[in-house]
């Protein structure tokens, strides 16, 4: 799998795009669909929502309209074992940031995505919601 950050918006945002031979999952769409796009270089099959705020979203109509993909996050997906394609990663819960906070675990690859539950140097802030 291969990993690629794409920094967008104001709040300079990490948007994750995650590829295998042949498909693709974005995490956290945050702003700038065309600098995203621009870097997707394989068949999109899904997004994955860490939370809800406005930095991790703020893209995502553009990319649920033009690809019609599922989006996946602590509204449909329980905590445990998932797949999308052939991308097989464990989610748990973490409250706390936001009620809805999700970590994605990659076991194999041994890659957590964990939003804004913790940032550079320091925790996620917790007064937002």
């Amino acid at each position: 799998m291969v990993v690629k950050t794409i920094v967008v918006g104001a709040l300079q945002t990490n948007c994750y795009i995650l590829e295998n031979e042949k498909d693709a999952l974005i995490i956290d769409p945050g702003d700038e669909p065309f600098k995203i796009e621009t870097a997707l270089d394989k068949k999109l099959i899904g997004i994955i929502i860490t939370h809800h705020h406005d930095d991790h979203i703020g893209a995502l109509n553009y990319f649920k309209n033009k690809y019609k993909v599922p989006i996946y996050d602590y509204y449909n997906l329980n905590e445990g074992f998932h797949q999308i394609g052939t991308f097989t990663f464990v989610i748990d819960y973490m409250p706390g940031h936001t009620n809805d906070s999700i970590v994605i675990y990659f076991q194999d690859e041994k890659i957590m995505f964990v939003g804004d539950f913790i940032f550079y140097h320091t925790i996620g802030r917790t007064d937002l919601e």
